[in-house]
């Protein structure tokens, strides 16, 4: 008996996680255990007639490249996991340069923002601050990757 006991508890707890895994994916509805959906906008604000061609991925997804006229925005949403752990970065390129940015890290925007509007300028990105109504979060480039 101990041993079916075990086992049910076993199968609980798996079906619990699949259907975090589910609820996750955008496939069940959420059950309340995770975060609400957040929304990345990206806006091309390079200046002149640059042409900004960004390409955002995370451990899970690879969202694709995308071409973004001037002035022109990106959006992609998606749901952070209960772990604290969801990250989003994106290589932006344009003639003349290119560079990659973290776009979304769960640790430092989870309760700054569920649209999480950005601009991208000549020397980073710059994250709408809502207490401020401007875009004056910003950082510079990631070090570049050999």
């Amino acid at each position: 008996m101990a041993l079916f006991t075990r086992n049910v508890g076993l199968l609980v707890l798996l079906v619990f996680v699949w259907s975090l895994t589910m609820c996750d994916a955008g496939i069940l509805p959420n059950v309340g255990a995770l975060p609400n959906v957040t929304h990345v906008n990206i806006t091309n604000d390079l200046g002149g007639d640059l042409t900004l061609t960004i390409h955002c991925k995370s451990g899970d997804d690879d969202l694709g490249a995308h071409v973004l006229p001037p002035l022109i925005s990106y959006e992609f949403v998606f749901r952070p996991n209960m772990w604290w752990t969801t990250q989003y970065f994106c290589s932006v390129e344009w003639p003349g340069a290119s560079h990659y940015i973290d776009i979304y890290i769960q640790k430092r925007d989870q309760d700054r923002c569920d649209i999480c509007m950005w601009v991208i300028v000549p020397y980073g990105g710059c994250l709408f601050n809502y207490k401020t109504r401007l875009y004056d979060i910003c950082y510079p480039w990631n070090p570049p990757r050999y």
